[in-house]
């Protein structure tokens, strides 16, 4: 197997040449720290609001879903990317994870009931969605485990 290429050259310096094998500036922590602190605030005001249900809306599900396909298939598009530059096994497992994690998301969207039909499109009964979601989760967390378990060779 070919051996990462790391290091880039700009005007006779070295520089890392990836954005994720760069470490963090203050700044950027700073920003990160922002951040996670404006999602608590917003967390916190919209907590006396859980209680109050909404209208059914049917086309929640499909909308969500299809935008969790489409953006987990595009991270699958950035880690094979990632690994065209810097060829690692983990890299592999988990665009692989991220690829199953998109067609499950797409799949239960034609499973779910109400989305697309009342029961469903792919006659998986009244609990088809829940297993599809079982198996979608468990999916990602086993190629999320295998990245990890390659990362640590």
């Amino acid at each position: 197997m070919d051996k990462p290429r790391e290091l880039a050259h700009d005007e006779g310096n070295e520089v890392p040449a990836l954005i994720a094998s760069m470490p963090a500036s203050a700044q950027e922590r700073r920003i990160a720290f922002g951040v996670v602190i404006f999602l608590s605030v917003v967390f916190a005001v919209v907590i006396p609001f859980a209680p109050l249900q909404v209208g059914r809306v049917d086309v929640f599900i499909p909308v969500v879903q299809s935008i969790i396909c489409v953006t987990e298939l595009i991270t699958a598009v950035f880690l094979f990317a990632q690994y065209s530059i810097q060829p690692q096994r983990a890299l592999l497992a988990l665009a692989g994870g991220y690829i199953c994690s998109g067609l499950f998301a797409f799949l239960q969207t034609l499973e779910f009931p109400g989305a697309y039909s009342a029961t469903g499109l792919l006659g998986g009964g009244r609990s088809g969605a829940a297993w599809l979601f079982n198996f979608w989760r468990i999916t990602f967390a086993r190629c999320y485990y295998l990245c990890a378990l390659e990362g640590r060779e």
